[in-house]
C-alpha cells in the first residue's frame, strides 16, 4: 500500500466541509468548494483531497482496529502489524484505498467524483462503527445509524483538527 499521504490541518477541514456538503446532498457547497484556489494556491483538487483524507482515514481506523499505536514495544506492534496483513478484511482496505486514489487520478476536478469519493468514504466510516464486536481492538464510537450521527461524527473530527491549531 502506498504511504498514507500527509494532509495539513486546513485539509482536514476542507475534506471534513465536502464531507458535510456529501452527507447533505448540498450540491452548491460542492461546486464552491471544488473551485480552484478557493482554499488558496498549490490546494489539491476535490478528487484527490478526498482521497487522501479517505487514505488517511481508514489508515488510521485500520491500526485502531488492530490495536497498533504508538505506545506498543516494537515487538508487539509487530505482531499486531503482522495479523493486520494477513487479515483479508484489511487487504480488502487497502483495495479500498488504491481504488479511490485511482478514481481521483482520472477525475481532475470533477465535483460529481468528488461526491462519490466522499459518499464511499462516509459509507465506511458507517461501517466499521456499525460491527464493534467483529473489529479487534475498536475504540467505542458510536454507530452512524443516522444522518445527524454522522454529523455529529464529522463535528468531532473537525473538533480533533481544531483542537490543534
Amino acid at each position: 500500500m502506498k504511504a498514507e499521504p500527509e494532509l495539513t490541518d486546513d485539509e482536514h477541514l476542507r475534506a471534513l466541509a465536502v464531507l458535510e456538503a456529501v452527507l447533505g446532498n448540498d450540491d452548491t457547497a460542492l461546486n464552491v468548494l471544488s473551485r480552484r484556489g478557493s482554499a488558496g494556491p498549490g490546494e489539491r483538487a476535490l478528487p484527490e483531497l478526498l482521497a487522501a483524507y479517505g487514505h488517511h482515514a481508514m489508515h488510521h481506523i485500520l491500526l485502531a482496529s488492530y490495536d497498533i499505536d504508538a505506545d506498543h514495544d516494537p515487538a508487539e506492534a509487530g505482531r499486531h502489524a503482522a495479523a493486520m496483513d494477513r487479515d483479508p478484511f484489511a487487504r480488502l482496505v487497502h483495495v479500498l484505498i488504491d481504488t479511490l486514489h485511482q478514481q481521483a487520478a482520472l477525475a481532475g476536478d470533477d465535483p460529481a467524483t468528488a461526491k462519490a469519493i466522499g459518499a464511499t468514504i462516509l459509507k465506511t466510516f458507517a461501517a466499521f462503527t456499525a460491527f464493534p464486536d467483529h473489529t479487534p481492538g475498536r475504540r467505542n464510537e458510536p454507530a452512524l445509524d443516522t444522518p445527524e450521527d454522522a454529523q455529529a461524527f464529522l463535528q468531532a473530527l473537525r473538533d480533533e483538527v481544531l483542537a490543534r491549531i
